[in-house]
């Protein structure tokens, strides 16, 4: 797809907040800003409120996940903590373990290098046995218009959490959940549909994702020690989350689950 005549590369930024979660709040590719944000200014102030231990605030921007992105704690513990460190090189010390982080600039794609060391004595059962998997991840909401769209090469199967009710999950066939496409960011449709897709990298083969919105494309890619715990988060809101106020978010979101190293490649282009 990159090589397709037309696109060519942008500069990518990414800025980021030490003292609230390592959160990212821009990532910007020449005059579009990619991330979105929560337009409710007391959700934003919320935000910066949050204690550890505290509910998920959706704010918007991309939040850091560890040591899980469902469950408890709420999209993980090191969203709420002060991260230590610069902006380069930052780490988050959880109940759960400690997330590390390093930023580097590779000819305007924006790559990140996590380390994943969990806590095991918080992280086990009484007999040694995992009670999940170690899960970290980038909870990474993008602006979007209705013509975008996901492109996951090689994608097999999904599993569509909630589906067909509250506590139960759907498994289909990438990407279509009965007659709804799920690739899809077409106009709200009052729908919320969350999916985890596993098995996209392989051994010397990084997991990929494009998202292509008309004339702008950002291109992901993302590998573990493991390429077996390597995975991605769809959130595919279209109005239809949260109840009484719900609003319009898309989140595209890479994910291990195991302990260890990863990484994070972020390429922007746009078509000339």
């Amino acid at each position: 797809m990159i090589e397709e005549e037309g696109w060519a590369s942008v500069p990518l930024a990414l800025a980021t907040d030490l003292d609230h979660g390592g959160r990212w709040w821009a990532l910007t590719a020449g005059q579009r800003e990619w991330l979105w944000t929560n337009p409710d200014g007391a959700i934003a102030a919320e935000r910066l409120e949050v204690r550890p231990g505290d509910a998920f605030v959706d704010a918007g921007g991309a939040e850091e996940c560890f040591p899980c992105i469902r469950g408890n704690p709420d999209h993980g513990d090191a969203w709420t903590r002060v991260w230590d460190g610069a902006r380069v090189t930052a780490r988050a010390e959880t109940d759960f373990g400690v997330l590390s982080r390093t930023i580097s600039d590779r000819d305007g794609t924006v790559r990140l290098d996590y380390l994943i060391e969990p806590n095991e004595a918080a992280w086990t059962r009484d007999d040694g046995s995992p009670t999940a998997p170690v899960t970290g991840a980038v909870h990474l909401l993008l602006q979007l218009s209705e013509a975008a769209e996901l492109v996951l090469p090689g994608a097999g199967s999904m599993l569509v959490l909630d589906q067909p009710r509250p506590g139960q999950a759907t498994e289909a066939a990438w990407p279509m959940l009965g007659e709804t496409d799920l690739s899809q960011f077409g106009p709200d449709d009052g729908t919320a549909r969350c999916a985890i897709l596993r098995g996209l990298a392989g051994p010397g083969t990084p997991a990929e994702a494009y998202v292509l919105d008309g004339e702008a494309m950002l291109h992901l890619r993302w590998q573990a020690e493991d390429p077996a715990a390597v995975g991605l988060m769809l959130w595919r809101n279209l109005g239809g989350w949260p109840v009484g106020h719900p609003y319009r978010s898309i989140g595209v979101e890479p994910l291990v689950e195991a302990p260890g190293a990863w990484w994070l490649e972020i390429t922007a282009y746009t078509r000339s």
